[in-house]
């Protein structure tokens, strides 16, 4: 890989040494580009809707390379919320029964599911050890009645990844959905959601896709696209959305019946142009390099004695590490001031390497860190 290369693409390497991406990917050339020649388009040219909506269609075939789909199954929406809400309603729609959470769980993918309560619906909590949560664990609270499982393939805080296939076979023998929020996988490791078992899955662009924020995606199985009656509905909803007559009201085959109007144009012109980016450079040789990355922080972790809140073994993480440090607030004060970019969450310090990060920026954070 030619890492310098690709490092010039994102000015944020000359001045910052940027290891945040879990909270939110920078702005590359190619991104900033494509949004440069979108606005100088619209303000000399004016509104060119067909070629504005390409880049929400490529955007959409692009990102169903990215996770092995079918580019009908694939709706555009603004963030992981949007995608989640419209999840729980596929899934809890007309139904009863419950739905198996864990307590691992970021807000966005909890709370559409926690508000089903009203309708009937229990919610199954299974509760993790030592910051894991085992398929075993998810095994024995799915049962016959169990609607679905709504899961973050990789956790924001700890960086735990979970084994999806495995607990996607469990909810299918017993009728359930396998439904993921991808925002903390999605452009950092391999996701093909044939082979895992994924029946719905969503996530923003924002992290590490690397795109703008106002933009991500829903995927939804072939299957479950046309049994599927959403609450909200626009002019995108339907079959052909230019034929304007009002009735019969035909609702689109294919994933586009969950867009009720008009996207982010703006916004998908830049992820169209990170999912290129992305695509190029491959997705096996990110997550190689991201592995790697961690992997290489991790051992550094562990020599400098500090207790690690990210399963060691490479099968069960991904771009995350999360330790415990002393006086937390002030040693991310520090290394702010040294320009270097991390997160608190959980409890610890979420450090988040992309495939362009080297290990040299690493051995500074360390170095920080040993002088606290």
């Amino acid at each position: 890989m030619d890492l310098k290369r690709f490092r010039r693409i994102f000015p944020v390497t000359k001045k910052t040494i940027y290891l945040d991406h879990a909270a939110n990917g920078p702005c590359s050339t190619l991104v900033l580009k494509a949004i440069e020649r979108f606005l100088s388009e619209w303000s000399n040219e004016g509104i060119d809707w067909m070629e504005w909506y390409n880049h929400v269609s490529e955007a959409k075939n692009l990102f169903s390379k990215l996770i092995h789909a079918d580019p009908e199954e694939i709706a555009m929406v603004p963030n992981t919320s949007t995608g989640v809400s419209l999840a729980a309603e596929i899934a809890c729609s007309g139904r009863k029964g419950n739905i198996v959470l864990n307590d691992l769980e970021f807000p966005a993918n909890s709370y559409p599911w926690i508000a089903r309560e009203k309708q009937g619906i229990a919610i199954r909590y299974v509760r993790n050890k030592k910051g894991v949560v085992s398929t075993e664990d998810f095994e024995r609270c799915i049962d016959d009645d169990t609607i679905a499982v709504p899961l973050s393939h990789v956790s924001y805080a700890s960086g735990l990844k979970f084994d999806v296939e495995s607990i996607a076979e469990r909810v299918h023998k017993h009728g359930g959905l396998m439904v993921v929020d991808a925002i903390q996988s999605a452009g950092a490791i391999e996701i093909d959601v044939n082979k895992q078992g994924i029946d719905v899955l969503t996530c923003g662009c924002s992290k590490w896709i690397l795109g703008p924020h106002g933009t991500g995606f829903l995927f939804v199985n072939r299957r479950l696209i046309e049994t599927s009656q959403p609450s909200l509905i626009g002019w995108h909803s339907i079959q052909d959305p230019f034929d304007f007559n009002l009735r019969p009201l035909k609702l689109s085959g294919t994933a586009t019946r969950f867009e009720p109007g008009n996207p982010n144009f703006l916004g998908f012109a830049g992820a169209r142009a990170a999912l290129e980016l992305l695509l190029n450079v491959g997705q096996k040789r990110i997550e190689k390099e991201i592995i790697g990355l961690t992997g290489y922080l991790i051992d550094e972790v562990k020599r400098l004695g500090l207790e690690l809140n990210t399963p060691v073994d490479p099968n069960q993480r991904a771009g995350i590490v999360n330790f415990k440090v002393r006086n937390l607030s002030t040693t991310i004060d520090r290394l702010r001031r040294n320009r270097i970019a991390v997160s608190s969450r959980g409890g610890g310090m979420r450090v988040s390497p992309h495939f362009y990060n080297t290990i040299g920026e690493l051995d500074s954070l360390l170095s920080v860190l040993r002088t606290i």
